[in-house]
């Protein structure tokens, strides 16, 4: 036999399992396993068809020993086989002549039936239960009812039972009076909707347009300049049904319901062509038309009032369920010689022929064979209890291959699933201690996967485990046993120590271990028969004192573990790695400085370890320079920072003051400057990434209250007391901070004095990003300079430059500050070295000059950067939500942490979905307001120059009793700003701005004045309030009661020609109306950008 292993049970399931029930394929090439390619090979070889033939008959008289089952089958294929060799036809052009003439027959059935079909729409699985029923493969079949103009689909749609809105015999009696045949005939007119249309999808045009409002709306705007009549009342009336479904969804329901409705007035006995033909004419896809009628004729046959009508669309639907034994009961109510009733009468025979082949194969020792039988039963008859019972009393095989591997939590059991395929198969899994009959076995549970996890395990003891196949949840088959495993865990609250010379220990160790192992390694984890050092240990640490400072080490230890014959196993061993150093020096400078869109956090870099951020709600219970246990500092708060920031990297920006007002180098003047990974930051209760220092520093809009930042008395008495990007810290040399009735500083240390968010308070002045069009602006290291000039983005504090989000930023270089500009704490700025025209030493001081806080001019007190911090500054984002948050740095060294400065930080969310709407020279704002926020700060300037313009505070209660907000800001272009307010415990914060641009209007009013003798005619006049460029604007009359709105509703009489006009110029027309009406004047054209006509009083235009 040329066949694998695999084609003969393939052979024995598909022909002759079959022939037990069905006889010998007609099909030689089938009866003989003679497929395609095989055919091919022997068509061309007459010995190879012979000695082929003659090896399948061999085949078969040798099964008859074996296979008692087929033994019958069998018989028959050797007598018919013999037969054929009698007659001298086991040739290859006969077993083609007979294939032909079986499709021949098949053909010229299936075509008889194909003719005789009065539907031109056949769903996919009526249609494969015909052609299977003929014998006729499901390509030629549907070949043939092409050719007559039958077409098979997946499903036929499904139709509506019920209307989908009450008001639907008012939509059918108004249409009925407009003369529409449904309703987008009042919507798109009946011309649209005849180039094409679809529905079963959702109603839609041709060229993609939909029933939504805009559809409606555009509806309702033609009809309304139509005259009143019975027809436009019932328009109306439809379009306001319309409009009153929910959605476009609602309305296609309703759409596809009106068609449906008017297929099913229609006389019964036209086929779907002629259901069809009418939607057809209307516009309605060829094939949808086709669908819908096919569907409508099937469900009134289904729903007829004859019990055979009913029986068989019953019977059906039961047979496409597999539910064989409701429909054996409900084809008692059909004809004994009706296609459906004999097609039950076959299944129910092919049942039972199965349930008899079981019975035989369990008698002749072949479960499996018996359990697939059961199991195609169990398909046919999906609703026969009895058939799953009897398959679940085969006992299935056995999985293969199970193995068990320990890891961190328990043992994982693993296993090749079982042969048997036949019912449902789950697996039964039981954990077994010892061996022999005093062997411990606990059950684990049962499950249809192929592994399972045991948490239970019990530690140093050899555990196998049974794994068996389970039918159907009955019968259980012998089980399988995994090889023995033993757990085998590490040490516990593993703490490793280092100093400077010298590395320490401690563990728990587990009640079973015997032992622990440890091995130090150099440069590389210890591997076995590698370079490695035995550590010597008491059982539960060590302290090893032959370690260098500044060398990498690795340790590794492990538990080790006596099996129960007395062999030591160890575990796989924790690795730590080492560096001895000195200890963590705790960061003295720290600084949350925000954003358009978030938060950046600046810090002075340390000469050891590495630094972490952690915010929290409550102040850090550890004083600045204080060890802080690692469990203590996991449980403070949060990380801020994704990854830690290491202690070696390069300074990637400036941010922090240097002493005398010098700016820190930026960092595209360093070339080692770092790419600190940068967590998605956004303002708080936002998750918009964090905005680049660049991008704040071209914001195009001012800041809103910020304090003032020029030594000029009108600058600080108008300096308000919001802060800027989202945080009020104020310094204590800063004028708002000094006045009467200042708040207090949102940013203060631990002592609560005012502080410039490094924890102190300082004046150091600072330098301001260049706005657009203005200058640069000295400013407190408080977290706010502000630019006054046009265009000033009022960034808070010095401009960041490091790269956020691995993303290089650009921006311009610092510049320096004015020679002799007073500080707020008496200071005095000078020149940057080396950038203005006086260059100066950086530690030289003016005469007479003196320090912040009344120290010498160059003293840098604790809290800010000194010159020999300049290259250890580091920035990141962060993200904060909403309220007061205390930052904390930490500074960790191995195992060792040190607490640094910290900061307090209110964080105030943002308004969202700022619009905004013109009314000539007021402005309406709308937005949504954040959960808790009471009052909005709203400033705005000039789009153009940056100016600004004015500002105003909006209480919430106020906005919702106006239903917004209005100003009148003029009629040119402007850019609006709207900050929260919040008040916290020691002042009041602003959030990050919401900013939108308003476009410029530039109105012209228009008068009517009566001229003449006898003042018939009227003077039009045309007036521009701003210079502009004047479109063409026409002068129109229009008769009637109703105002017209365009220059289509009436009869133009004259027309100013578009001209520029400059502010104030005045053009007028005299024109001759007749005696009654309205005079108005329209743009041509249309409404034109940028421009508003301003009509005069009713009065003048009523004639």
């Amino acid at each position: 036999m040329p066949w694998d292993a695999r084609e003969r049970q393939r052979y024995e399931e598909e022909v002759l399992t079959a022939a037990r029930t069905g006889g010998p394929p007609e099909d030689l090439f089938v009866r003989y396993g003679i497929g395609p390619g095989l055919e091919r090979r022997l068509g061309a070889d007459p010995e190879a068809f012979r000695a082929h033939v003659a090896a399948v008959c061999t085949y078969w008289r040798g099964m008859q020993s074996r296979r008692r089952s087929l033994r019958k089958v069998l018989v028959d294929l050797v007598a018919a086989h013999e037969r054929l060799e009698r007659e001298g036809v086991l040739t290859h052009g006969h077993f083609h002549r007979v294939r032909a003439e079986a499709a021949g027959r098949a053909l010229t059935e299936w075509s008889d039936i194909a003719g005789g079909l009065s539907t031109s729409v056949l769903e996919r699985q009526v249609f494969q239960a015909m052609a299977r029923s003929v014998g006729v493969n499901e390509e030629t079949a549907e070949r043939v009812l092409g050719e007559r103009g039958v077409r098979v689909v997946e499903q036929l749609p499904q139709l509506p039972l019920s209307p989908p809105v009450r008001t639907f015999r008012t939509l059918r009696d108004n249409l009925r009076t407009c003369g529409a045949a449904f309703s987008p005939a009042v919507v798109f007119g009946s011309e649209r909707l005849a180039r094409g249309f679809t529905l079963l999808e959702g109603f839609r045009l041709r060229d993609g347009t939909v029933l939504d409002d805009e559809a409606l709306a555009a509806a309702v705007r033609r009809i309304q300049v139509e005259p009143m009549t019975e027809g436009k009342a019932a328009a109306e009336n439809v379009l306001s049904i319309l409009r009153s479904c929910e959605g476009p969804p609602a309305r296609d329901a309703l759409v596809l319901w009106e068609v449906v409705g008017d297929l099913r007035e229609r006389p019964g006995a036209l086929g779907e062509k002629g259901l069809a033909r009418p939607w057809i004419h209307r516009g309605l896809a060829d094939q949808e038309a086709l669908l819908l009628a096919a569907s409508v004729r099937r469900s009134t046959a289904a729903a007829g009032s004859g019990g055979t009508a009913r029986a068989e669309h019953e019977v059906r639907e039961l047979l496409g369920a597999d539910r064989l034994r409701r429909a054996q009961a409900a084809a008692a109510d059909l004809p004994r010689d009706h296609g459906l009733a004999e097609l039950v009468r076959e299944r129910v025979r092919r049942v039972e022929d199965l349930l008899r082949e079981a019975d035989r194969e369990l008698r002749g020792g072949d479960p499996e064979a018996a359990a697939r039988a059961l199991d195609t039963a169990a398909r046919l008859a999906a609703d026969d209890d009895e058939i799953p019972a009897r398959l679940g009393e085969v006992e299935p095989l056995p999985p293969r291959a199970a193995t068990a591997d320990t890891g961190e939590h328990g043992a994982v059991v693993s296993w090749q699933p079982s042969p048997s395929l036949a019912g449902r198969i789950s697996y039964r899994v039981a954990r077994r201690i010892g061996r022999g009959p005093g062997a411990r076995e606990v059950p684990l549970g049962e499950l249809s996967g192929t592994s399972l996890t045991d948490t239970g395990i019990p530690v140093g003891a050899e555990v196998r485990y049974a794994v068996a196949a389970v039918r159907c949840g009955r019968a259980v088959s012998e089980p399988v046993i995994t090889p023995p495993v033993m757990l085998t865990p590490e040490v516990g609250d593993l703490l490793v120590h280092t100093g400077e010379d010298a590395v320490t220990a401690t563990w728990r160790v587990p009640p079973e271990a015997v032992s622990v192992e440890v091995v130090r390694g150099e440069g590389a984890p210890p591997r076995p028969g590698g370079d490695v050092v035995r550590v010597p240990n008491d059982g539960t640490g060590f302290r090893d004192t032959g370690v260098r400072s500044g060398t990498e080490y690795f340790y590794r230890i492990r538990a080790v573990y006596l099996t129960s014959s007395g062999h030591a196993r160890g575990s796989a061993g924790t690795i730590r790695r080492v560096v001895p150093g000195p200890a963590p020096v705790p960061v003295d400078v720290l600084r949350v400085v925000p954003g358009d869109s978030g938060f950046v956090a600046e810090w002075t870099r340390p000469p050891h370890g590495r630094v972490v951020l952690r915010a929290a709600a409550e102040p850090p219970p550890w004083p600045e320079g204080a060890a802080v246990p690692l469990s203590d500092l996991a449980v403070y708060g949060r990380e801020l920072l994704p990854a830690a920031v290491p202690a070696d990297t390069a300074p990637p920006a400036h941010g922090l003051p240097a002493p005398d007002g010098v700016p820190l180098p930026r960092a595209d003047e360093d070339a080692g400057a770092p790419r600190v990974p940068a967590e998605a930051a956004g303002p708080a209760g936002a998750g918009a990434a964090m905005g680049t220092p660049s991008a704040r520093a071209r914001a195009p809009f001012p800041e809103v209250g910020g304090p003032a930042t020029d030594a000029g008395a009108d600058d600080a008495d108008d300096a308000d007391a919001f802060g800027a990007e989202g945080v009020r810290a104020l310094g204590s040399g800063h004028p708002a901070a000094s006045r009467p009735g200042g708040p207090p500083a949102e940013m203060s240390g631990e002592d609560g004095r005012a502080a410039a968010a490094v924890g102190e308070p300082s004046a150091v002045p600072v330098t301001a990003p260049p706005g657009r069009g203005g200058e640069r602006r000295a400013g407190t290291a408080s977290g706010h300079v502000h630019d006054r000039g046009p265009g000033s983005s009022g960034t808070a504090g010095s401009c960041l430059t490091a790269p956020v989000g691995g993303t290089p930023v650009e921006e311009a270089a610092p510049v320096p500050l004015r020679t002799g500009h007073a500080g707020p704490a008496g200071e005095r700025t000078r020149p940057v070295s080396g950038t203005g025209p006086e260059k100066a030493p950086e530690d030289a001081a003016a005469p007479g000059d003196a320090g912040p806080d009344g120290a010498p001019a160059g003293h840098t007190p604790r809290g800010r950067v000194g010159a020999d911090a300049v290259d250890r500054v580091v920035s990141a984002p962060v993200v904060l939500e909403p309220g007061a948050h205390h930052v904390l740095a930490v500074t960790l060294a191995g195992d060792r942490a040190v607490a640094g400065a910290r900061v307090r930080v209110v964080a105030v969310p943002p308004v969202a979905g700022l619009r905004a709407e013109r009314f000539d020279g007021v402005v309406r704002l709308g937005w949504t307001w954040p959960d808790g926020a009471a009052t909005a700060a709203v400033s705005w300037c000039s789009d153009e120059s940056g100016e600004e313009l004015g500002r105003r505070v909006c209480t919430r209660l106020r906005y919702e009793s106006d239903g917004g907000f209005e100003a009148p800001m003029g009629t040119g272009s402007v850019r609006v700003a709207v900050r929260t307010l919040a008040t916290t415990g020691t002042g009041e914060a602003a959030g990050v701005p919401a900013v939108t641009t308003v476009p410029g209007w530039s109105v012209l009013a228009y008068r009517i004045a009566p001229v003449g003798l006898l003042r018939r005619e009227r003077r039009v006049s045309l007036t521009a309030e701003s210079a502009c460029a004047a479109p063409e604007i026409a002068v129109v009359h229009a008769e009637g009661a109703v105002q017209p709105h365009g220059p289509g509703q009436g009869r133009v009489l004259a027309v100013f020609p578009a001209r520029h006009l400059e502010a104030g110029e005045q053009v007028s027309l005299r024109v001759r109306p007749p005696r009654s009406g309205w005079l108005m004047c329209f743009p041509v054209g249309g409404d034109t950008p940028g421009v508003r006509l301003r009509q005069p009083s009713v009065k003048e235009l009523r004639l």
